[in-house]
């Protein structure tokens, strides 16, 4: 549906997994529930642009690697990569399918609504949809509206860059794989995309701004996991921050500034930003 009606016990901003789980749990025990999301589609970032994706793709690159490995065969990478964002797609499709059924056994308990919703106050919800604006009443709010990719501030040329939506979001991954990427950030995210290009045999450069891949992790699995990057011929600059990207022709330039002040400059096809996720708080009215 897209039209909220009515009084309801429970709204959530957010249909993702801080959300859907516990707005299911209340409608199966006869609470009136609405579940607003702006993407129209349950699951959170973890299904839309995050984990499932990521690893959808991911066993698409280790058969790229299991090929060349063990059955001394000859692959095309980018016909590989096609086909793997569209069975991504398909995973995608099929779990929202699936979510959405579950939403729909709830009956009238539970209304899902794609739009925007912001707080009046305590009790009252703005709703905009394509429909409209609707004001619906609560007894309770609960945000759980996910989280949004970090743009380092400061960061000259920030809107050149590519961020992880642009490989895993629904209905938005890049269809070409370009020859090569810099990855500007080695948190969880950064890694693991390098380590998925570089094994659709994109040459990847990693830039990161601590001392070690994986900062937040204790020290020997950042050591393993540099190791491991190496060996698939991903170039790795520790200690070097990000100031700024431009256009080169029809490349991309990443300045970043090392620890002694000297400047490192890489070029490449594409530029990704991957330096951390933070909460999306903003335009849900939290002020009032």
């Amino acid at each position: 549906m897209n039209r909220p009606s009515g009084t309801y016990d429970v709204v959530f901003i957010g249909g993702g997994g801080a959300s859907y789980p516990g707005a299911f749990e209340l409608a199966k025990r006869g609470h009136r529930v609405l579940v607003v999301d702006d993407k129209g589609v349950l699951g959170g970032v973890c299904l839309y642009a995050g984990c499932v994706p990521s690893k959808a793709l991911r066993r698409w690159a280790l058969a790229v690697r299991d090929a060349e490995v063990f059955g001394n065969a000859k692959v095309d990478p980018d016909d590989i990569w096609r086909r793997a964002v569209e069975a991504k797609e398909g995973v995608q499709k099929e779990v929202f399918g699936q979510l959405d059924w579950l939403a729909r056994q709830l009956g009238e308990s539970l209304d899902f609504v794609k739009g925007w919703a912001s707080i009046r106050d305590e009790r009252n919800v703005v709703v905009r949809t394509d429909e409209g604006e609707f004001n619906v009443t609560t007894k309770f709010i609960h945000v759980g509206a996910g989280s949004v990719d970090v743009i380092p501030p400061g960061l000259q040329g920030a809107e050149l860059a590519l961020t992880s939506d642009d490989l895993y979001a629904y209905g938005r991954s890049l269809r070409d794989l370009p020859d090569s990427m810099v990855i500007v950030g080695a948190g969880y995210v950064g890694v693991e995309t390098a380590v998925l290009l570089s094994m659709f045999k994109v040459k990847v450069t990693l830039v990161e701004m601590m001392d070690r891949p994986l900062p937040n992790m204790p020290m020997d699995i950042s050591r393993s996991v540099l190791r491991g990057l190496q060996r698939l011929g991903v170039a790795v600059h520790l200690g070097a921050r990000a100031s700024s990207i431009e256009r080169k022709g029809s490349s991309k330039v990443l300045r970043a500034v090392k620890r002694d002040g000297s400047t490192l400059e890489l070029e490449a096809d594409e530029v990704m930003l991957a330096v951390g996720r933070r909460p999306r708080l903003e335009g849900y009215g939290l002020e009032n």
